[in-house]
């Protein structure tokens, strides 16, 4: 279960929803044109895989160049500049054990400029730059090669029914998050099972259930390959189980292999109640949702706070 194939484009295509429309909450308060947004529910969350900030329009052939402005550059105008954003930022110094990699809170803001945003076999249409600043460690811009920086795991902004969550800047309780070279595992060695300690003897743990489904390399006629896609994940605490949504492979990479900081980015206390919180990305690193504790109904450990769901438009898919 380690080595997880991964399926050929049509294929990915193809690969199981991992986040239907009947689980996801209505769409959230800052999409102002109600034409469904990117983000989903009372926390509007944004991974932290930013790019380079170019609008199609853009002529200067030095913009998205190194220490130019990181983001989000999504079609629509949606989103209104405005504080009170979050960011979370973990250590990712390979000098430091994991024991030592903490996590911490940043007070940020969000900026936004209309651009133009190109289509595949299309039109450019409307967008905005989204860019998150300040930020430490020159987080808000395009690295420079070989620059070593903290690892930032999402912005996010609390709404609704969680505007008077109580979040402040400085360490947050964090028990695995992918800036670690290694997360603990279960007693069942050879898995991709997360096992979070919760301290005084207790525990939780993540347990992915796999979905394979036959099908076949082309490159490779004499050998079936199986994509093996992540049904859901089980988090189990105590007598608790709750299964989650799962894990829909993308497109070929170069690895063809799966690590539990592949789908779990970050699990610690974010709403204070002594009860794990997660960040699990469900496929590419445009697919991720982040769970609260304080948001489970009766029978649950977890509830959905937020979503990130996005398909670059300029993209072939391919």
């Amino acid at each position: 279960m380690k080595t997880m194939k991964r399926a050929a484009c049509l294929m990915a295509a193809l690969s199981i929803t991992v986040m239907a429309a009947a689980t996801m909450p209505n769409a959230h308060a800052l999409d102002l044109l109600n034409s469904g947004s990117e983000t989903q529910g009372d926390m509007v969350i944004f991974p932290g895989s930013f790019g380079a900030l170019v609008s199609d329009d853009n002529q200067d052939p030095n913009a998205g160049a190194p220490g130019s402005p990181a983001g989000w550059h999504l079609p629509g105008r949606g989103y209104r500049a405005g504080a009170v954003w979050w960011a979370l930022i973990c250590d990712a110094d390979e000098q430091l054990s994991d024991d030592k990699k903490g996590c911490k809170l940043v007070s940020t803001q969000l900026f936004v400029t209309p651009a133009r945003h190109p289509i595949y076999d299309g039109k450019p249409v409307n967008s905005q730059l989204l860019h998150w600043s300040p930020l430490p460690g020159n987080l808000d811009q395009v690295p420079q090669e070989g620059e070593k920086r903290p690892e930032l795991i999402a912005v996010f902004k609390p709404l609704r029914s969680l505007a008077n969550l109580k979040l402040s800047a400085g360490p947050v309780r964090t028990y695995v998050h992918q800036g670690m070279t290694q997360y603990p595992g279960t007693n069942r060695p050879g898995t991709l099972e997360v096992r979070l300690s919760l301290g005084n003897g207790r525990y939780a743990d993540i347990v992915p259930r796999v979905n394979p489904i036959a099908t076949k390399d082309e490159s490779q006629d004499e050998n079936p390959m199986a994509l093996t896609d992540i049904a859901t994940f089980e988090l189990r605490m105590g007598n608790q189980r709750q299964r989650l949504p799962g894990y829909g492979f993308p497109l070929i990479d170069d690895t063809g292999q799966l690590s539990p900081q592949d789908y779990l980015q970050w699990a610690g206390d974010l709403d204070g109640d002594d009860i794990p919180d997660l960040l699990l990305k469900h496929g590419s690193d445009n697919s991720v949702a982040l769970y609260l504790s304080s948001l489970a109904k009766e029978g649950e450990l977890v509830g959905l706070a937020g979503s990130f769901e996005y398909s670059d438009p300029s993209s072939a898919g391919c």
